[in-house]
């Protein structure tokens, strides 16, 4: 048949091989591969979650996965105080933005480039697309949205104009050719001529790192120790009341333990598994007298979880109570507690005890 031009000066000769003729139509990345890259990238960031803890609950910006997939609790801060993290996160962010893909996306074979002309998105478009996940993330929708959406994209991708399309060779960002390359209009072939440079040190690497993530998220060897933690207050002003309150104690049974994968251990965080309270008065009740103790836990976010307990043997001085096995779930790492007698409807000045580092 020849060659033929397209508009824009583009030649394609029909008589070579197929191979060798770039696609004029996308092919645009099914659900089920989009997908599978997420959770390859998901394996990496727990493996890193893991070698560098950086707390339950915590995300990794650029992948939306939490590193708590490992079940492992923070033994330092946030993600943005740890520098191999850190590093992570900024290698996947410019692998993303300038070559299109990351570690799972060059697995799988799929890449992320601009709709308008093919090429990877860029940093502020890639940020902005992350950002706009949080949409997609609601009820998921969005992330299933590529089932019937003619482009497959997800709501992020609509708004950013990115698709996901099936390649190996995704073309150069436009930072990465030469300034003199022809480039008019819209892209008449969604591909590079030939499989870029860097594919096959990004591909040796994306291997590495998903077999290391992987070993060191499904190897565990798990112990767990139940400990006791007695806590007690200090009672803010002297108790002039009937009870004449003097201390409290608020007893917690956490459960602890370690995890070893490859050599390399980690604590696992500490969790609340019962709790009880004692009071402890020096004045004297009578049988009339109506007493009621009371728990208040206030967590770590500030919201408070309040506890009260009739009581009704007033010839002790002494009293232990048992409290709601969930009182204590979620607290935080710094939370404070009082403990306080109510008889005939006056409250004595709290006792008040303030925790950091015991359910971390």
């Amino acid at each position: 048949m020849g060659t033929v031009t397209l508009p824009g000066g583009t030649s394609v000769d029909f008589a070579a091989p197929l191979h060798a003729v770039d696609r004029l139509e996308p092919v645009y990345a099914s659900w089920t591969k989009r997908v599978v890259a997420a959770v390859v990238d998901a394996v990496i960031a727990a493996g890193v979650a893991y070698l560098a803890p950086i707390g339950v609950g915590t995300t990794f910006p650029f992948l939306g996965q939490p590193a708590s997939l490992t079940g492992l609790n923070p033994l330092v801060g946030s993600w943005f105080r740890n520098p191999w993290v850190v590093a992570v996160i900024v290698v996947t962010i410019v692998m993303q933005a300038y070559l299109g893909v990351t570690p799972g996306k060059v697995l799988v074979g799929i890449a992320v480039v601009s709709e308008s002309d093919a090429r990877p998105i860029g940093l502020v478009r890639t940020l902005l697309r992350w950002l706009a996940h949080v949409v997609d993330g609601i009820l998921f929708i969005g992330y299933l949205r590529p089932l019937w959406n003619s482009r497959r994209k997800t709501f992020a991708d609509s708004a950013v104009g990115s698709v996901v399309l099936v390649t190996r060779r995704p073309r150069p960002h436009r930072w990465l050719i030469s300034r003199s390359a022809p480039d008019v209009g819209p892209p008449f072939t969604w591909e590079a001529a030939a499989t870029p440079r860097w594919r096959r040190a990004a591909t040796w690497l994306s291997v590495l790192a998903v077999g290391l993530g992987g070993l060191f998220t499904f190897a565990p060897s798990t112990r767990v120790d139940p400990a006791p933690a007695d806590l007690t207050c200090t009672m803010t002003r002297l108790d002039a009341g009937a009870a004449r309150l003097t201390h409290a104690t608020l007893h917690a049974i956490t459960s602890t333990g370690l995890v070893t994968r490859l050599g390399v251990t980690r604590r696992l965080g500490s969790t609340p598994q019962g709790a009880w309270a004692d009071w402890t008065w020096g004045g004297t009740l009578s049988p009339n007298d109506e007493v009621t103790f009371r728990l208040v836990v206030t967590a770590a976010d500030g919201t408070s979880t309040t506890h009260d307990f009739p009581f009704f043997d007033t010839s002790t001085s002494f009293a232990t109570m048992q409290v709601p096995s969930n009182t204590l779930q979620g607290v935080g790492d710094r939370w404070s507690w009082a403990a306080s007698v109510i008889v005939n409807g006056v409250e004595s000045p709290a006792c008040v005890g303030h925790v950091t580092g015991l359910f971390t």
